[in-house]
C-alpha cells in the first residue's frame, strides 16, 4: 500500500484500489475524507509523526449519504507505521 499526502491538502492511497480525498490536521489527529458515488467516508487517525515516519493509531471511520451518518463510527486498533520515501 502507498499513500501520498501534496501540500494542497489532497491524498491519493493505492493498495487493490486507488482511492483519493482530501485531509487535514485537527488536535493531533489526521483526518482524511473520501467522497464517491456511494456517499463521504471519514477516517480519523491517531497519528504520531517523528522525523520522516508517520505511526498510525486507533481509527474512527464514518459514513455519510446525503448529509446522513450510515451506521455507527467503527472504531480499529492501528499500528502501521509509514516512512518518507523521497
Amino acid at each position: 500500500m502507498e499513500i501520498t499526502f501534496r501540500a494542497d491538502h489532497t491524498f491519493t492511497l493505492s493498495s487493490d484500489q486507488i482511492w483519493s480525498g482530501t485531509w487535514h490536521t485537527q488536535s493531533g489527529q489526521l483526518i482524511t475524507v473520501v467522497e464517491s458515488e456511494h456517499g463521504e467516508l471519514t477516517d480519523t487517525y491517531d497519528v504520531k509523526v517523528q522525523r520522516d515516519e508517520i505511526l498510525f493509531g486507533r481509527k474512527v471511520s464514518v459514513q455519510k449519504r446525503d448529509g446522513r451518518y450510515l451506521g455507527e463510527p467503527h472504531v480499529e486498533s492501528g499500528g502501521s507505521l509509514y516512512r518518507r520515501v523521497r
